[in-house]
């Protein structure tokens, strides 16, 4: 699968700076002697230990419900691992905006990414605020159940 529309020739992206050159490598490379996509293959091993850190999040916070923040319950490497997590989904959607410019908005998995990402940080900075009791905002956590639907488009 392409990430750019039809309409750009072969001849068109040799005159594209390097750096977008490098990027649809690092994107559209499949493996020796396979259709699958390299990248996409890595990013779909990353959501699914995306999963298995959510797990252990889970359990953690749910350990401890009847404290103050629940969430103190939860180790430090499950926290700097949503960290590090959430820079991975970030750089993984600048990359795109970088390679596809304007097309990249007209791409809805696009699109999921990019409200994973803005969920994932409104989450992070929201964490410890008075505004955590607000329910609205609770929807931050519950997006990052989304990043499952990610593993679809991955899936051959």
């Amino acid at each position: 699968a392409t990430l750019l529309p039809d309409s750009q020739e072969a001849s068109e992206r040799l005159a594209w700076p390097l750096y977008r050159r490098i990027l649809l490598t690092i994107f559209e490379t499949p493996f020796p002697d396979s259709d699958t996509n390299i990248f996409d293959s890595c990013m779909a091993a990353v959501i699914v230990f995306n999963i298995i850190v959510m797990v252990f999040q889970t359990d953690a916070t749910a350990a401890c419900l009847d404290h103050d923040h629940p969430e103190d319950c939860v180790p430090p490497w499950i926290t700097i691992t949503n960290f590090v997590l959430l820079g991975v989904y970030t750089t993984e959607v600048l990359m795109r905006l970088a390679l596809t410019h304007y097309d990249f908005f007209f791409n809805k998995w696009n699109m999921l990414d990019v409200c994973i990402v803005v969920f994932g940080i409104a989450d992070a900075f929201l964490e410890r605020g008075d505004l955590q009791k607000v329910s609205a905002l609770r929807v931050c956590r519950v997006a990052r159940i989304i990043r499952v639907l990610k593993i679809l488009k991955r899936l051959p």
